[in-house]
């Protein structure tokens, strides 16, 4: 998948002709390029842009996916407070990350980091579908999307919400 990349020049440096990596930007094409002599390197579009919404909707919850990994309670609480607050409170989604990557802590007080909420331990078919599906039910209860985080502005644009975007570095 094309990656940011911004560290591990040793690790670059030891890769051969047989590794083939894909970057997203420009920055990690060159620092890529710069340690890696003899790997094959790539400039690609993010695969999210790769998504359309037609396919969103036409993915289907894997439920039994989500009570193996015991997600039903923390999941459909989440939900169900998304709504709340999109209807009611606060039509803007404040999705601004909390991570170590942050710039600064986020400044409202109803930030929820969505990439970290719906996070999950694998990259499986049924796991992926159901953090999109999360996605999409919770973006679909707020008019704006908020944001840093550059798939989550990807999904929610391409979910047709109004999405600001800020840079993250």
């Amino acid at each position: 998948l094309p990656h940011t990349v911004r560290d591990h020049p040793d690790m670059l440096a030891e890769m051969d002709e047989r590794c083939h990596l894909f970057t997203r930007e420009e920055p990690s094409y060159d620092y890529v390029s710069k340690h890696c002599s003899r790997a094959n390197v790539y400039k690609s579009h993010d695969l999210a842009f790769m998504l359309d919404k037609a396919y969103i909707d036409s993915l289907r919850w894997h439920i039994r996916d989500i009570f193996n990994k015991g997600h039903q309670k923390s999941w459909l609480a989440m939900l169900v407070k998304f709504n709340l607050i999109g209807r009611f409170k606060d039509s803007t989604l404040h999705s601004m990350r909390k991570d170590r990557e942050a710039e600064r802590p986020p400044e409202h007080p109803r930030n929820f980091d969505m990439s970290v909420m719906f996070t999950t331990d694998d990259m499986c078919v049924p796991s992926c579908t159901n953090v999109a599906k999360a996605l999409q039910m919770t973006f679909s209860g707020f008019q704006k999307i908020e944001t840093n985080r550059l798939h989550i502005a990807i999904l929610a644009a391409i979910l047709g919400r109004n999405v600001d975007i800020y840079d993250n570095n």
